[in-house]
Formats: structure tokens, sequence, C-alpha cells
């Protein structure tokens, strides 16, 4: 027997904010220790913020979410402007504070930044949410990153310090 599963499908598939209500905001809750106050998220298949929506307002209610969509016109892979008649069947504005838009100029110097000041290699659309994110809430955020992988600090400020001299002042 074969079975042949659509790409749209994933649009209507509960288990996607499922997976974030049950995995991806208590993870970041611990990560946080309890101190998140907006949670930033781009709308792709809106699994990521329906889930994490959900469990952030049952556990802390305060946490701003904030839905990140391209600007009118801009092409930014992996999030979509979602018109009102398109819009996923697990999408519930209610459970957005609030969407902001951003432009794919925004999106593509942010996802360039990122790499050259602290060696993220991410996409465009992880550009949208950085650059949005920083300006969204105060404080503004540390001058350095930390990465937890299995108990190993992964802070890159630390590893610049480890580098030679003339490596480590590039960047």
């Amino acid at each position: 027997m074969q079975f042949a599963i659509s790409s749209q499908a994933r649009f209507a598939n509960q288990d996607n904010p499922q997976a974030h209500y049950e995995g991806t905001g208590p993870e970041i809750m611990r990560q946080t220790a309890g101190q998140i106050t907006h949670f930033v998220s781009s709308m792709g298949t809106t699994g990521t913020s329906m889930g994490c929506s959900r469990y952030f307002k049952e556990v802390k209610p305060e946490v701003e979410i904030v839905g990140l969509q391209p600007a009118e016109g801009a092409q930014i892979p992996g999030i979509r402007r979602w018109p009102k008649e398109y819009l996923p069947s697990i999408f519930d504005e209610a459970r957005l504070d609030r969407v902001v838009d951003i432009s794919q100029e925004e999106a593509d110097e942010t996802a360039r930044q990122l790499a050259i000041q602290e060696g993220i290699f991410a996409g465009m659309s992880s550009g949208g949410d950085r650059y949005l994110s920083t300006g969204v809430f105060d404080p503004p955020p540390p001058a350095h990153h930390s990465c937890y992988y299995k108990n190993l600090d992964l802070t890159l400020s630390q590893h610049r310090k480890a580098l030679p001299e003339d490596m480590s002042s590039h960047s």
C-alpha cells in the first residue's frame, strides 16, 4: 500500500502547533529561566507561533507574542504574508498580540550581520526574527550569546578569547 502526503498537510496538521506547545515553548521557558518577555516568530506554517503562544499564555500570560511576516512585495524564504482567505487552518489570530512586517532588505542585512558579528549562519527568516527582536524589548540583548549543547558552553565570546590575537580581532 502506498501513501501520498501533501506538503499542504502541514498547514492543517494539529501536531505542528502541538509539538511547539509540548517542546519548544517549555524549552524556551527553561533556557530563559522564566525571564522571557517577548516571543517573536516568523509566520510560515504558523505552527511555531501558535503552539508557543498557547504554552506561554497558559504559563506566563504577560509574554507578548509577535508574529513576523514579509512586507508587501518581499519574498523571504520560509515565511509568508498570508491573505486572510489562505491562512493555515491551524492559525488563530487571537493567539498573537501583534503582527509586524519586515522588508526584504532588513531581513537580508540582519542575516548577514548575524554571520559577521555572531558567527551564526541563518536564513533570511531568522534575519527577520532577529531584526525585529532587537528593537522589540528593553533592555537590549546581551553583548554575547550562549548556546548550550550537552552541557558544553558554546559562548562565542568565550571562544574568541581562546583564539590567537590576529584571528579574534575580526569580529
